[in-house]
C-alpha cells in the first residue's frame, strides 16, 4: 500500500512539471501590444469566414486583454451586445 501512495505522489509531481512551463504567462505574445487598452473603441475588422472576400468594419469596445487576444463587446442588430475575443490583427484604433 506504501508503494502505491508514492507511485500516485510521483505520477503527480511529473504532471506539475510537465505543464508548469504551459502555466506560466508570458506576457502579451502579439506585436504592439502597448495601442490597446481597456475601454478604447476600436474598429473590428470581421469576415463571415476565411474565405469571404468582404470585410465589415464593426465599431467595439475592449473589455479585456488577453496573452494572444482582445476581448470586445460590439453590439448586435437587436441592440443588443455580445462579447468576442478577436486577433489584435482584425483591430483598428479609432484614435489613431
Amino acid at each position: 500500500m506504501d508503494w502505491k501512495y508514492c507511485l500516485i505522489v510521483l505520477a503527480v509531481l511529473l504532471n506539475l512539471i510537465w505543464i508548469q512551463p504551459a502555466l506560466a504567462d508570458q506576457g502579451k505574445s502579439w506585436k504592439n501590444a502597448e495601442n490597446f487598452y481597456v475601454g478604447q473603441q476600436v474598429i473590428w475588422l470581421y469576415k463571415a469566414h476565411a474565405s469571404a472576400k468582404n470585410v465589415q468594419k464593426v465599431p467595439g469596445e475592449v473589455l479585456k486583454l488577453g496573452t494572444k487576444e482582445i476581448q470586445i463587446k460590439v453590439k448586435t442588430n437587436n441592440d443588443e451586445f455580445v462579447k468576442r475575443w478577436v486577433s489584435p490583427d482584425k483591430l483598428l484604433n479609432i484614435n489613431s
